[in-house]
Order: structure tokens, then C-alpha cells, then sequence
């Protein structure tokens, strides 16, 4: 008897187990498909996006007026920016298609500044030396066209795989004859052949992603040195089981990867600077599987973990809520003005209330001691030169950095038109309008979680 209900109940648990294994199959084939759907749809845009931004390039050289050169351009900078996002969707982190993407983002910022954001007093049209750069750049993306479409062909005959990138990488093999792996190397290949364009915008361009390690406190830390500090920054009693390795040539600085062993936990990684030994980064791949706290009260976490770890004088300047994680994003703040350069972003688990991750790059080269400013422009003459058809909310000074990496005070001005939310930055010396952001409803999404991501990838890369 005993005998036959054991046997029962063992068929019972087997079909269940079987039905349960397969459903978590289909599962897992159906997400495979829609990751690899997502992959094919944004390269195939890409491929789509390319070929009008090098014929918008190629009217561009032949037109002559004014009326029709800035609508040209215009289309450039706004393909070469769909283009950009089209790559950047794509599983390529690991292998390192930064000469693409700047190429890509070459091309924007010079369509960008001749028909978008012209010199005062200067016409639109092509002076000589402009169309020398423009022409330049339509013939390498006439390459890059000509390489992605050949790609673009071995993937539609072959019915490769875009996602196969992903296996590569978690395989960690050093093989070469993954067809897509090789079809995105051929094409950064191409670009990094491609000799230099030069001009005013795109040397503003280079020293605006480029960090001035000059400015940044200290003096160079060695290995030993970065694995203390760490230490001390996790406020852990020794150094056991944490390593630094020194990342490549190809780090935006020098700089430090360093990992820490957790018992029971996944690693913590950190991104150390080698001068000063300042902490760039920091993530811990550990995923919140419920909430005990609300975003408020995952605030107040963030700001005790970026006091007590030393990032003072800052305020919360967004958050948003996502996975059973929050990202806090801070500023330098000094009575009433915001500094906008000098920002960090922590995310916090809603589930404990530990920080997971933090990326205080853009802290570490722009925190100084703040003075407020005194301005030229009043916050009432200020506001004369916000769109009347905008209902202004409120206003305070800040400090936000121009095209062309330079810092400069504003007024931030808060308005509202048609429902939505906009930020007007008004220059707090000459009342020109710098900037204006539209705010989002959702709040900023999943971008702060990508600003810590960031900070690894920037680094990996290297």
C-alpha cells in the first residue's frame, strides 16, 4: 500500500517537475527570441540610419543657400544621433566599438554646430574650410555604409544571429570565428583607419570628453595603496580578498579596477583613480527581489551613505524608482545654487537599503570649494527672458557647462506649458538662453542605473 502511494506520488512530482522544466524552457526561448528580435531591428536600423546620413552628407556638399543647407545639416545631426542610439542597443560592450561611436558622434557635432548652433553674425553656409571637413566625412561614411550593408547581407543569407555576441562574451573565449563578432571588428577596423577631421567644433568636442587629471587632488597611489583605500572605503578591517589590476592604455585616465570579495555575496567591483586614489565607481551585481522601503525612504539611505563616505555639501537633484532599486542622483550644492557639473549617482536596493552601486566620476574632476557667484543679471531680469506662453514655478542660480565644455552660471528657471515640465537655463550674464530641458513624467527612467553602469563599461573598454 505504502508502496503504491510512494510510486504515485513519485509520478506525480516527475510530471509536475517535467511540465514545470518545460514551461521554464518555452520561457526562456521566448525571451531569447525577443532579445534577438530587438538585436535585428536595431541593427538593421542602424544599416537603414547610415544610409541617409551620408546622403543628407552628399546634398549637403552641393547646396548652395542658406534656406535649404540648414534643414540639410539638421537631418545629419539627427541621423548621426538615431544612428549613435541604434549602435549603442546593440550586445557590443566587450568589444570596444569606441571608434564607431565617436565617428558617428563626429559627424553630429559638426552638422550640429555649422547649421544648429552657428558662430553670432555668420551665415550658414559653407565656408571653405567646412565643406573640406564635410566632404571628408561623407567619404568615410560612405565606408562605413559600404561595411555595414556587406555585413548587413552575410547576416540576412546566413540568418545569423545577432545575440551570439552575448555567448562569446559569457564563454569568454578567445576564438575568432564568430561571424557577427567579426563583422563589428571589420567595421571599427575600417573607422580607425579613417585620418583625422579637424576643426573648431570637434576640438571642443575632444576636450569635452577628455578629463583634465590636472585638476583633480593627490598624487599617484600604487597598487598597494589603491587596495588601502578601498578597503578603508568599505569600511573593511583588512585587505584580504581584494585585488586592483591596472587598466590599459586605453582608460580615459589612470586608473585602477579593483574587486572585493563578499562572503556569501556576489563581488563588489570599484574603479579607482591612480592620483589621489579617489573612488570613481562602484557596483555590486546583486539584484533586489522585493521591497521593504519606498523611494523617500531610499533617499535617506543615500544621503547617510554619501555623507558618511565623504561626498558633503550635495543634494538630491532626481530619482526614480525601477526593479526594486532606486537611483539618486546628487549635485554640489552651495546655500541656494546648484552645481549641475559636479554630479554623483547612487543606487540603492529597496529591499535593505544597501547601496549597490555609485558612479561619482563627473564629482571627482569638478568638486571644488564652490563660491556662490554674483551675477550680472537679476533673477527678475531673468525671468523677462523666459517665453511668456511658460508658467514659471520657480528659479535659482546653477551653474551648467556650455557646448563647448566651459562652465557657466545661469539661472535655472522650473515652467510649465501644455502639461509639461520644462527647465530653462538663462544666462546669468548676458541673458541668453543656454539650454531648455524638457522634463519627463516617469522621471529619468533607467538612466541613472546606466551612469553607474557607465563608469564599468568606460573602463572595461579599456
Amino acid at each position: 500500500m505504502n508502496s503504491r502511494w510512494l510510486t504515485g506520488t513519485l509520478a506525480v512530482l516527475l510530471v509536475g517537475t517535467g511540465i514545470w522544466g518545460y514551461r521554464q524552457y518555452q520561457d526562456r526561448r521566448s525571451l531569447e527570441v525577443k532579445t534577438e528580435n530587438q538585436y535585428q531591428s536595431s541593427f538593421h536600423n542602424l544599416a537603414s540610419h547610415v544610409d541617409v546620413l551620408q546622403d543628407e552628407l552628399g546634398k549637403s556638399l552641393a547646396i548652395q543657400s542658406d534656406r535649404n543647407m540648414s534643414p540639410t545639416l539638421a537631418n545629419t545631426w539627427r541621423f548621426s544621433y538615431i544612428a549613435e542610439h541604434d549602435l549603442s542597443q546593440l550586445p557590443l560592450i566587450s568589444l570596444n566599438l569606441n571608434k564607431t561611436q565617436d565617428f558617428l558622434h563626429r559627424v553630429g557635432q559638426m552638422s550640429y554646430d555649422i547649421s544648429i548652433h552657428p558662430k553670432a553674425n555668420q551665415a550658414r553656409t559653407l565656408s571653405q574650410s567646412d565643406w573640406n571637413n564635410l566632404h571628408e566625412l561623407y567619404q568615410q561614411s560612405a565606408n562605413v555604409e559600404q561595411e555595414i550593408r556587406s555585413f548587413q547581407t552575410k547576416v540576412l543569407d546566413q540568418n545569423l544571429r545577432i545575440s551570439s555576441v552575448d555567448t562569446v562574451r559569457q564563454e569568454q573565449t578567445e576564438r575568432s570565428d564568430n561571424q557577427i563578432v567579426d563583422g563589428f571588428k571589420a567595421l571599427e577596423n575600417k573607422v580607425s583607419q579613417f585620418p583625422e577631421v579637424r576643426s573648431e567644433s570637434l576640438d571642443a568636442l575632444k576636450t569635452r570628453n577628455n578629463y583634465d587629471v590636472s585638476t583633480v587632488s593627490g598624487t599617484p597611489q600604487s597598487s598597494d595603496q589603491i587596495v588601502k583605500n578601498v578597503a578603508t572605503f568599505l569600511n573593511r578591517t583588512g585587505t584580504d580578498g581584494i585585488t586592483a589590476e591596472k587598466n590599459g592604455p586605453g582608460a580615459r585616465y589612470p586608473s585602477y579596477t579593483v574587486t572585493v570579495q563578499n562572503q556569501n555575496q556576489s563581488p563588489t567591483r570599484l574603479g579607482v583613480m591612480e592620483k589621489g586614489g579617489h573612488i570613481v565607481w562602484m557596483t555590486q551585481d546583486k539584484t533586489a527581489d522585493h521591497e521593504t522601503l519606498d523611494l523617500e525612504q531610499g533617499q535617506k539611505k543615500a544621503e547617510q551613505w554619501a555623507s558618511s563616505h565623504g561626498f558633503s555639501d550635495m543634494a538630491v537633484i532626481n530619482s526614480t524608482q525601477y526593479e526594486h532599486s532606486a537611483a539618486y542622483q546628487f549635485a554640489c550644492a552651495k546655500g541656494q545654487m546648484i552645481y549641475y557639473p559636479c554630479t554623483m549617482t547612487v543606487k540603492v536596493a529597496l529591499d535593505d537599503g544597501s547601496v549597490r552601486g555609485m558612479n561619482a566620476q563627473d564629482y571627482v574632476f569638478h568638486h571644488q570649494d564652490h563660491q556662490v557667484p554674483t551675477v550680472q543679471m537679476t533673477q527678475a531680469q531673468a525671468l523677462t527672458k523666459v517665453n511668456p506662453h511658460v508658467s514659471v514655478q520657480e528659479s535659482r542660480l546653477a551653474q551648467i557647462l556650455d557646448d563647448n565644455g566651459k562652465p557657466v552660471n545661469v539661472w535655472e528657471v522650473l515652467g510649465t506649458l501644455d502639461n509639461n515640465t520644462y527647465k530653462i537655463y538663462v544666462n546669468a550674464a548676458t541673458g541668453v538662453e543656454e539650454r531648455v530641458e524638457k522634463l519627463k513624467q516617469e522621471g529619468i527612467s533607467q538612466a541613472d542605473d546606466a551612469d553607474v553602469q557607465d563608469g564599468v563599461n568606460r573602463q572595461n573598454k579599456a
